[in-house]
C-alpha cells in the first residue's frame, strides 16, 4: 500500500485510485471470505440473506452487515469487524521454521 493512502475499510466510499480499489474491493472480498470461514457456510449464506432482506433499496453500512451476522451466528463479532473493517492495514505474516513431518503432508504439497 502506498504510504499515506491506507484507510480502514469502513471509510471506503468509492474507488478513486489503485489504493482505494485494493481496499474497497480486494480487502472487502477477503473480509467476506474470512467471515465465511469464521461462521460457516450455512450461517454465512443465511446471514447474507437476512442482510439483503432488511437493507434492500437503502443505504447500509458495515454495522448492518455485522448485525446480520451476529444474529445468525449468535455471538458478538466486534473483534472481527474492529480488526478487519475499522482498522487500516493488512496483517503481517511470518513463517518460522517450516517443516514437513509425514508422508501425507508431503503429498499435499505436490502438484497433482
Amino acid at each position: 500500500m502506498t504510504a499515506g493512502k491506507d484507510i480502514p475499510l469502513s471509510s471506503f466510499t468509492g474507488r478513486t485510485d489503485r489504493a482505494t480499489s485494493a481496499i474497497g474491493y480486494g480487502k472487502s472480498a477477503m473480509v467476506f471470505h474470512m467471515l465465511r470461514k469464521t461462521v460457516g457456510d450455512e450461517i454465512f449464506f443465511s446471514s447474507l440473506k437476512r442482510f439483503v432482506e432488511k437493507n434492500s433499496f437503502k443505504s447500509a453500512s458495515w454495522a448492518e452487515v455485522r448485525e446480520a451476522f451476529e444474529v445468525g451466528y449468535g455471538k458478538n463479532l466486534d473483534w472481527f469487524f474492529r480488526q478487519w473493517v475499522d482498522e487500516k492495514g493488512a496483517p503481517e505474516l511470518e513463517i518460522k521454521d517450516p517443516e514437513l513431518n509425514t508422508e501425507e503432508q508431503r503429498r499435499w504439497y505436490r502438484s497433482p
